[in-house]
């Protein structure tokens, strides 16, 4: 059974359908491993919460599922294309909300750097204790899907 995606229409992100990209962000590239046989029907890059909505409302209505990726840096394997599943990358909602040194609290977006929000939060006063191996290039989404915490996450 094929599902029409004409009919997801992303306020502001991208829809990509092309079997080298659903290849390409069906594998983890850290592991080289997949989830399963079988390919995903569709990536979307998300820019916006409207994106992130309106993939989900389709995805519900359909009974397609959705895999959320972030970086694809992840060691458990997560974020790994499942058949038939539309990947939902947040990598472009990479931005810092607010840091709010008043009361020791950061807004950010899911496919913000793990290591760009340490680097912002030192610049006023503070620090992103969690460590991982990979925080230069893993996300904060990530970090929160996986409880990755590495070796500073005590402090």
């Amino acid at each position: 059974m094929s599902t029409d995606l004409t009919t997801l229409v992303l306020p502001d992100g991208e829809l990509v359908t092309e079997p080298p990209v659903l290849a390409e962000y069906r594998l983890n590239p850290y592991t080289q491993e997949t989830a399963a046989e079988g390919q995903p029907i569709a990536v979307v890059f998300a820019t916006s919460v409207a994106d992130v909505q309106v993939t989900l409302q389709f995805a519900t209505a359909h009974h397609i599922p959705v895999v959320t990726q972030g970086a694809r840096t992840s060691i458990t394997n997560g974020a790994a294309g499942l058949d038939g599943s539309i990947l939902l990358n947040l990598s472009r909602l990479n931005h810092i909300v607010a840091l709010q040194p008043e009361n020791q609290t950061a807004v950010v977006e899911a496919g913000v750097l793990n290591g760009d929000l340490d680097q912002a939060a030192r610049k006023v006063g503070y620090f992103y204790a969690p460590d991982p191996g990979s925080k230069p290039i893993s996300t904060i989404g990530g970090n929160i899907a996986t409880n990755a915490g590495g070796m500073g996450w005590r402090r």
